[in-house]
């Protein structure tokens, strides 16, 4: 009797290993699964980082020719402003100086009505008609 109950616990302990296995079995298929989807999204975040790097090169390089264009405009822009700045003193002291020689040196008199302005050409409105 001793022996039969022996067997009966024996063969319980045996069904636990195997119900046991194979649900290890199950879990380790399923970690093979999961193992390749992670091998393909690691290739494509690998592929996408590629991407991104080549575009922040472009960007970068992008920049710096930005940059440039916009320093030479700049600089381009400050020689002008220092032309004007010369042109615009030197057409003030001759202002100045032809008021001083119209005047006498006498302060200047009150300006004069402004001179009326004549009437376009007739052509001058045709053409502004076709624009």
């Amino acid at each position: 009797m001793i022996g039969w109950i022996v067997d009966v616990v024996l063969c319980l302990l045996l069904l636990a290993t195997l119900v046991g296995g194979w649900r290890l079995n199950q879990r380790l298929l399923g970690l093979r699964r999961d193992r390749v989807e992670m091998d393909a999204l690691i290739k494509s975040l690998n592929a996408t980082v590629g991407k991104a790097e080549s575009s922040i090169h472009i960007l970068r390089a992008a920049a710096q020719e930005a940059e440039t264009t916009l320093a030479d405009r700049v600089a381009a822009a400050r020689s002008l402003v220092d032309e004007l700045t010369i042109i615009t003193e030197t057409g003030e002291r001759l202002a100045n100086r032809i008021e001083h020689g119209l005047t006498g040196g006498v302060a200047a008199r009150p300006a004069a009505a402004p001179l009326p302005v004549a009437e376009p050409a007739p052509k001058l409105h045709a053409l502004k008609g076709v624009r």
